[in-house]
């Protein structure tokens, strides 16, 4: 059963190695996003990858956003796909868990699993020791950025002017 224990209403989590050129944009995204985005019942997370110890975090909130790059789609598009956790024999405990992972490991250990969405910017770059996103993906970070607050239901910090 899907359900979620509420804390928070969104948690947003953008995870990917910052020193690796695209993969970059999930951390960024979500940076950016804290940066200009104040919501009450709104959690972001900037992380290298997804963990078990983000199991009581995903199954503490309604909907849960993953942020990351991916190799799978082609750069520069920004793809939105709704996530479901795998089933339990298929989801064995590791240091690194792909969301749908995370999705079962909240529901193994707190009974609760919020509805999951993956925001994926297809990547270029991923080589090690390059800290910069591609052009191409660098021009996706502001769609990517209006696509996740449409999800989520969020408007920008508006400033005085």
């Amino acid at each position: 059963m899907l359900r979620p224990c509420s804390a928070w209403r969104v948690l947003v989590i953008g995870y990917g190695n910052t020193l690796r050129g695209d993969d970059a944009v999930g951390p960024i995204l979500a940076e950016r996003l804290r940066g200009e985005v104040l919501a009450e019942g709104l959690l972001i997370l900037s992380c290298h990858q997804l963990t078990p110890e983000l199991a009581s975090d995903v199954a503490a909130c309604e909907h849960v956003v993953f942020l990351d790059a991916s190799l799978e789609i082609p750069v520069g598009e920004i793809e939105c796909r709704p996530l479901t956790p795998l089933p339990r024999d298929a989801a064995p405990l590791v240091h690194s868990l792909s969301p749908e992972r995370l999705l079962a490991l909240a529901q193994l250990c707190y009974g609760c699993v919020p509805q999951a969405t993956l925001v994926s910017v297809g990547g270029l770059r991923f080589d090690f020791g390059d800290a910069v996103l591609s052009p191409p993906v660098a021009a996706t970070v502001e769609p990517a950025l209006q696509r996740i607050r449409e999800l989520i239901g969020l408007e920008p910090r508006q400033t005085a002017g």
